[in-house]
Formats: structure tokens, C-alpha cells, sequence
């Protein structure tokens, strides 16, 4: 199922709701991780979240130095 991102980006064919570097926080399910990517595909500096991340803006990153709105691809997995 396709989810709809909260941010929305506009270019010459209009406007579509998106994902891709709007993420501002995170919640992860015990037993699970989710790995952040800065680009996409699984590129880029990662950042792994085995717990809950309230601000993103915490997290040393390659975007104005943090991973806040930063995140272009996201894996979840079990640990």
C-alpha cells in the first residue's frame, strides 16, 4: 500500500505528496531496528535507530550537521 508523505513538493507537472526528506522523528517497535539513508536506493550516510528518535535534529548527520528532514530511504528489519 502506498502511503502519502506529509511534505509536499511542487515541480511543472504539479504537486505530489512525499516522504523524502520530511522525516523529523521516529518510533521503533522493540525487537526491531530501521536504518536512515541520505539518498536514495540505500546510499549515503546511515543512521540505525534500535529505539525511539523524538528529534531527529539530535543525531550528528550529513544535513546542516543532524538527520532531521535529511532521510531519502528507510530499511526496517528484525534484530
Amino acid at each position: 500500500e502506498n502511503v502519502e508523505g506529509p511534505c509536499v513538493v511542487s515541480d511543472e507537472n504539479g504537486s505530489t505528496a512525499t516522504w523524502n526528506d520530511c522525516i523529523s522523528s521516529v518510533r521503533v517497535l522493540p525487537g526491531w531496528q530501521i536504518t536512515f539513508y541520505r539518498d536514495r536506493e540505500f546510499r549515503g550516510s546511515s543512521l540505525t535507530a534500535t529505539e525511539n528518535i523524538l528529534d531527529l535534529k539530535q543525531r550528528s548527520g550529513p544535513c546542516d550537521g543532524s538527520f532531521n528532514d535529511c532521510v531519502s530511504s528507510i530499511r526496517v528489519s528484525t534484530r
